[in-house]
C-alpha cells in the first residue's frame, strides 16, 4: 500500500518485475530493471457519499467580462456561490506503469542510473474548481450534467466528483 502526501491510499495489486546482474569486473558493475505494475484507488467515501456543501468561492468571470469587452487581463474577481456534491457512481482509478532502468556502479562512491518510466491513469476521479469550471465556459467547452455554471438567474457553479478521463 502506498499513501500519497494529499492521504489518497494506492494499492499495488499485481505486478511483474525483473532485475539482472549483467556483469561485474572488479570494482565496474552493471545491472538492469523492468517492472509493469498496476495500480488501484477506489473513491474514498467523502467523494462517494455526503451532502451537498455550499461556498462562496473567488474567481474572474472571463465569460462575462469577454461580453463586455473587459480584456482577460482587467477581468475582476468575485464570488461565486458553489455547491459541491458527491457522487455514488464514481469507478475506481486504475493504473498501469511500466520502468526500465540500467544502473552501473564504479569505483567505491560512485554509480549512474538510467531510467525511463511511462504511467497511465485511467478514470481519474476529480472534482473541478470554480475556477477551472470558469476557464472552461469561456474557453467554450460545455459542462457536464453535474459539473457546470448555471447563468440562468444569479450566476451559480455546481461541481461533482467525475471521473473525467485519462492520464498518460
Amino acid at each position: 500500500l502506498l499513501t500519497t502526501d494529499s492521504g489518497d491510499l494506492y494499492e499495488v495489486n499485481r505486478g511483474t518485475g525483473a532485475a539482472s546482474l549483467i556483469g561485474n569486473m572488479g570494482i565496474i558493475s552493471a545491472s538492469s530493471s523492468a517492472f509493469v505494475p498496476e495500480g488501484f484507488r477506489a473513491p474514498a467515501l467523502n467523494e462517494l457519499y455526503g451532502p451537498e456543501t455550499f461556498s462562496a468561492e473567488d474567481a474572474p468571470d472571463y465569460f462575462t467580462s469577454n461580453g463586455n469587452g473587459i480584456a482577460p487581463e482587467d477581468c475582476p474577481q468575485r464570488q461565486f456561490d458553489t455547491y459541491f456534491s458527491t457522487n455514488p457512481n464514481l469507478d475506481a482509478e486504475t493504473s498501469e506503469s511500466l520502468s526500465l532502468g540500467v544502473k552501473w556502479d564504479f569505483m567505491e562512491n560512485g554509480s549512474v542510473d538510467i531510467a525511463w518510466w511511462s504511467v497511465e491513469v485511467n478514470d481519474t476521479i476529480r472534482q473541478e474548481s470554480t475556477q477551472s469550471l470558469m476557464y472552461a465556459e469561456a474557453a467554450g467547452i460545455p459542462g457536464s450534467a453535474d459539473s457546470y455554471v448555471d447563468r440562468t438567474g444569479q450566476v451559480e457553479v455546481y461541481s461533482s466528483y467525475t471521473n473525467p478521463g485519462n492520464l498518460e
